[in-house]
C-alpha cells in the first residue's frame, strides 16, 4: 500500500474514532495511529480496544504522550 490513513489524539472519544474511520480504505491505505488513546474523552476503554482489534488486523499503533 502506498497510502497511510492516520489518526491521533482521539483521547477516549470513541464516537469520534468511528467518525473517522468511515473516511479509511483498508484496500487501499495503511491505517496509522499516532498515540493518545486515552483520557479526556468518556470511552478511553473503548478506543483503546477497538485500537487493539484493528492492530491485529494490520494497523500500527504507536505510543502517544498520554500512554506514558
Amino acid at each position: 500500500m502506498d497510502r497511510a490513513f492516520i489518526i491521533g489524539d482521539i483521547h477516549g472519544n470513541y464516537d469520534e474514532l468511528l467518525q473517522l474511520l468511515t473516511h479509511w480504505d483498508p484496500a487501499t491505505e495503511t491505517l496509522i495511529f499516532l498515540g493518545d488513546y486515552i483520557d479526556r474523552g468518556p470511552d478511553s476503554l473503548q478506543v483503546v480496544r477497538h485500537v487493539m482489534q484493528l492492530v491485529k488486523e494490520g494497523a500500527i499503533a504507536l505510543k502517544g504522550n498520554h500512554e506514558e
